[in-house]
């Protein structure tokens, strides 16, 4: 049986697909401390680490998910500490209005800066 349904994970889903061709989009977020410690498990130079968690600090996936499509087709699910399992039922209860998605519910940028951790990144 053939389906016209497909879902896309990549931080190019604004760059691969149009307005009109997304019913909803999850830009999963994860802490700048958190996110450094999966990439170094995934054994990324130093440089992709630090490119991954200025981008992850500066909202760049969020900011062009929501310029691209609209805040009435994205949401925020914040992956740190989080089984995935449950973030997944989080993102199908939204996709599916159980549950309403929410943006804005992260702001590394201010985490970093109060914990004085921000020249680590720059």
């Amino acid at each position: 049986m053939k389906s016209d349904r497909a879902v896309v994970v990549s931080h190019l889903v604004p760059q691969i697909l149009r307005k009109g061709d997304a019913e909803f989009v999850a830009v999963l977020r994860c802490s700048p401390d958190e996110l450094e410690k999966r990439l170094q498990r995934r054994g990324y130079s130093k440089k992709k680490i630090k490119d991954n968690i200025l981008s992850e600090i500066l909202d760049i996936c969020l900011y062009e998910a929501l310029h691209m499509f609209g805040s009435d087709k994205v949401g925020e699910f914040d992956t740190t500490g989080r089984n995935p399992t449950l973030v997944a039922k989080s993102i199908i209860a939204a996709y599916r209005n159980e549950s309403k998605p929410k943006v804005g519910i992260v702001d590394w940028l201010k985490v970093v800066a109060e914990s004085g951790t921000l020249s680590l990144y720059t």
